[in-house]
């Protein structure tokens, strides 16, 4: 059913008591101990030893204004922002999996390669991938998708509706 543009900013003002959010729960974390959310900080904006590797700002720069026409589409007692959250989640998770993102480092793939052969990578680890991709002798892992490592940004990512 198509509804008039009275109609939809009534129902875009009935919503003002939710929003729409996607992220990572607190207890989406790392078998290091860190969470998710907090490498997903540093992967989006960088640290002082990583470049940044967005994917948040380049979904909703890509998607945003569709994100928002889904509420001018809206049917009135529809479950429109979990339909924008869901939609947002999956746009994320594609800018995740296909982002245009700086390719790993040497040290980086080496440090994989560590880890796949079933090392517990510690910070003498990294400076032995250091010291073997400086030496020539690093193995490097064929794993070479930034973002990828252990899948375990994507898979929990979560998006939800809450009262403001």
């Amino acid at each position: 059913m198509s509804i008039g543009f009275d109609a939809v900013l009534a129902h875009v003002a009935s919503l003002s008591g939710e929003k729409a959010i996607v992220g990572w729960y607190e207890g989406a974390i790392y078998p290091s101990g860190i969470k998710v959310a907090e490498v997903a900080a540093m992967n989006e904006y960088g640290t002082a030893t990583a470049p940044a590797r967005p994917f948040m700002r380049p979904a909703i720069a890509k998607h945003g204004a569709e994100w928002r026409g889904m509420m001018f589409k809206a049917e009135i007692g529809s479950n429109i922002l979990d339909k924008v959250a869901l939609k947002a989640e999956g746009d994320i998770v594609d800018s995740i999996a296909n982002g245009d993102h700086e390719p790993l480092s040497p040290v980086t793939l080496a440090i994989r390669k560590m880890r796949e052969n079933g090392e517990t990578i510690s910070g003498a680890s990294v400076g032995r991938a250091f010291r073997q991709v400086k030496e020539g002798t690093a193995v490097f892992s064929s794993n070479t998708t930034p973002l990828s490592d252990t899948g375990r940004m994507i898979a929990t990512l979560t998006s939800t509706v809450i009262k403001k």
